[in-house]
């Protein structure tokens, strides 16, 4: 069994304060304990679980808004369907383009491999 060692602890703090770490006390819910437990790893500091999932978090979501998301998901969508319009098993006519207008007069044109955003009265050819 190790002895506890108060220097040790003082070092590991004022390390974590040199890099920028701050310490910061919560009141938590029973249902939140309940949740952090189950995402805990062997070992792990509570300190050490709410960085890895709170880092975890911010890098697998970019900072963007939900329209920007949305647009997103319609700029693929509408790419699908062009793409989907080249197959030869397609008899109909092929898509090589689609302009999106929003009510202001700016829009998007949307083709196989890009989209690009225009302005009123600044359309791409």
């Amino acid at each position: 069994m190790t002895k506890f060692d108060i220097a040790a602890l003082a070092r590991h703090r004022e390390n974590l304060k040199a890099e920028g770490y701050r310490r910061i006390s919560v009141f938590i819910s029973p249902q939140l304990r309940c949740l952090l437990a189950n995402h805990r790893r062997r070992g792990e500091s509570t300190g050490a679980l709410l960085d890895r999932l709170l880092v975890a978090e911010l890098a697998a979501r970019p900072h963007c808004s939900a329209d920007n998301v949305q647009d997103a998901r319609m700029i693929r969508r509408t790419q699908n369907q062009i793409r989907h319009t080249w197959q030869p098993s397609n008899n109909g006519p092929r898509t090589l383009s689609v302009k999106i207008r929003e009510p202001d007069g700016s829009g998007v044109l949307i083709t196989a491999r890009d989209a690009v955003r225009f302005e009123k009265g600044k359309e791409p050819s």
